[in-house]
Order: C-alpha cells, then sequence, then structure tokens
C-alpha cells in the first residue's frame, strides 16, 4: 500500500515531466518560428546531402518553394557544376571522419537560383547530430550586391577604360607573379599613331586602340594577361609550356604573332590601314620583370628602325 507522501511525490514527478515536456515543445516551436522568420536562408541536410529543412528566406534567396525542395539533393539543386565534385568530397569526408573543420569556416561563394543565375552568398556550415547520424545544416546570407561593388572597384582599379584590358600596374603584377614559368612577353606598338590623332582626331584614334584590343583578344584567348601599359601601347604574356623546347617555341610565339599583325593591318573598319610593331622576348630561366621588359622593349625599338610594321623576338 502507498503512502500518501509517496502518491503525492509521484504526482509532483508527473507534472514536472509533463511540464518539461510542454517547455521542449514549446521551445521547439519558438525555434521553428526564429528560423522560419530569419533573414539569412537555412538549410537543413541529410548524410546522403537531401533536404529535410528548407526556410522562407531561402525561398525568397532561391526562388525554390520548400515543399518542392524536401528530399532534393542539395548540391545538385544550389552549387554550380564546376564546383560539385568538390563539395560532395566535402561532405563524404566529414561523413568518414566526423571532422567537421573544412566545412565550419565561413566562405564567400557563388550559388545557382531557380532561374539559372548565380549569386554570391556568405556559407556558413555547421554539424548537426540526427539519431546518431552526422546531418549538417546550412546558414546562407545573400553578399551578392556586396560583392557585386567590390568586383566592380576592383575591375576599375585593375583595368582599362577604353579598352577592358589590364592596367599598367596589373599587367605587372601577373608578369611579376608568373616569372619563373616557361613565358613570353610581347610588348606592341600602333606605328604613327600620334599622326592619326592628328589627321583624324582623339575618336578615331580610339577605335583604332579598340580594332587591336579586340585582335589581341581574338588571337590569344589563352593569353595570361593582355594589358594596355599606355596610350598607343600593348603589352601580352603568353604561356609557353604547351612547347617541348625553346626552338619550336621561337618559331611557332613568331607565326603567332605575325598573324597578329596581319589580322589588325586586314582590319577594313578605319579608312587607313593600322600597321604595327611588336617586340618579343621570351624569358630565360633567371630573368626578371625588369630585364623582360627592356629586352621586349628593345626588339620593338629595332622594328621601329627597320621600317616599322614587322616583329622581332629574342631570348632574355
Amino acid at each position: 500500500m502507498n503512502s500518501p507522501g509517496k502518491h503525492l511525490h509521484n504526482q509532483n514527478s508527473a507534472a514536472c515531466s509533463s511540464a518539461l515536456k510542454k517547455g521542449l515543445e514549446g521551445a521547439a516551436s519558438y525555434f521553428r518560428q526564429i528560423v522560419e522568420k530569419s533573414h539569412d536562408a537555412v538549410v537543413i541536410f541529410d548524410p546522403e546531402a537531401k533536404i529535410h529543412f528548407w526556410n522562407a528566406a531561402a525561398t525568397l534567396m532561391f526562388g525554390h518553394e520548400s515543399e518542392s525542395t524536401l528530399g532534393i539533393d542539395l548540391i545538385e539543386l544550389l552549387i554550380p557544376a564546376r564546383y560539385q565534385s568538390e563539395e560532395r568530397q566535402i561532405i563524404e569526408e566529414y561523413q568518414e571522419s566526423g571532422d567537421f573543420a573544412a566545412l565550419s569556416k565561413m566562405r564567400e561563394i557563388e550559388r545557382t537560383r531557380k532561374d539559372g543565375s548565380e549569386i554570391w552568398v556568405e556559407l556558413f556550415l555547421s554539424p548537426l547530430e540526427v539519431n546518431g547520424q552526422r546531418w549538417g545544416f546550412a546558414v546562407i546570407r545573400d553578399s551578392d550586391a556586396r560583392k557585386q561593388r567590390e568586383m566592380e572597384l576592383t575591375r576599375q582599379a585593375t583595368s582599362d577604360c577604353l579598352t577592358g584590358l589590364a592596367n599598367r600596374r596589373e599587367f605587372q603584377n601577373k608578369l611579376e607573379n608568373h616569372l619563373g614559368q616557361p613565358l613570353c612577353l610581347a610588348i606592341l606598338d600602333i606605328d604613327r599613331f600620334k599622326g592619326w590623332n592628328d589627321m583624324y582626331g582623339h575618336p578615331v584614334g580610339d577605335q583604332a586602340i579598340q580594332i587591336v584590343s579586340s585582335a589581341m583578344k581574338e588571337t590569344f584567348a589563352e593569353a595570361i594577361c593582355i594589358g594596355r601599359l599606355g596610350g598607343d601601347e600593348f603589352g601580352i604574356l603568353i604561356p609557353l609550356g604547351q612547347y617541348p623546347d625553346l626552338a619550336t617555341a621561337k618559331v611557332a610565339v613568331h607565326e603567332r604573332f605575325e598573324m597578329l599583325r596581319i589580322r589588325i593591318s586586314s582590319s577594313e573598319s578605319l579608312q587607313e590601314r593600322i600597321t604595327t610593331s611588336i617586340g618579343i622576348a621570351i624569358a630565360a630561366s633567371n630573368s626578371s620583370p625588369r630585364q623582360l621588359l627592356s629586352a621586349a622593349d628593345k626588339m620593338l625599338y629595332q622594328c621601329k628602325e627597320s621600317g616599322r610594321d614587322q616583329t622581332a623576338l629574342c631570348v632574355s
């Protein structure tokens, strides 16, 4: 027979359990409301990267309704194709090791919207244990407007406004960063450009610069950098690692720059033919940026002294 005290204790325990259950249910409800009303997108995914939760902010950011995302592969839904293999490997490594270090850092990266467009986001990933399984949740913040502003400022600081090519400072930075690998540097100059401006005016001179710029980009799509160094002078950095030896590289490089010169002079966009002189220097193993620029410059002036409208090449 239970004593009155024990009966009272059981009643109190039951009341506490009931209160605790209600409290937990209430906390879960509060949590869901907070997440649903968050201005950041929140996505919860299982070990196979299948989506189990998608809040209203995620719908607003990416265009997919919550119901249409449940059970869908997160990687295929949101990640551009060029990143999918890398992202899937990161999640697989987390599943194998339990080490979330690779995921826990904030990353700024592109993500894909429903219409196929891409936006920049700040991505925060965290581990989430569910019934002994390694799940994860993502908090995603739209950073596209800020990132686009930053990219535009960078573009303005590193490019030439007339041609869109790299400016002199950016070209020199690229040269310094890539020197040490097989490459060549060419300096191209429009022949008698001052006469163009004096005879036809600056708008026609600008048009000539744009014709040369377009021809360089079309001829050397693989270039490390193409820059406008100032006025009518341009620089081109070309990788040479694809050639088996120096002799082959010299022949190929000279032929391609001759093709560029002929392409420019064949343009019929202006009433007078544009001719160019091109000085080319192939980098030796111990070349410095200054040495390479000086060597290409000497080749350019050799072209000028020999009558213009030609190319000259050396190994520096």
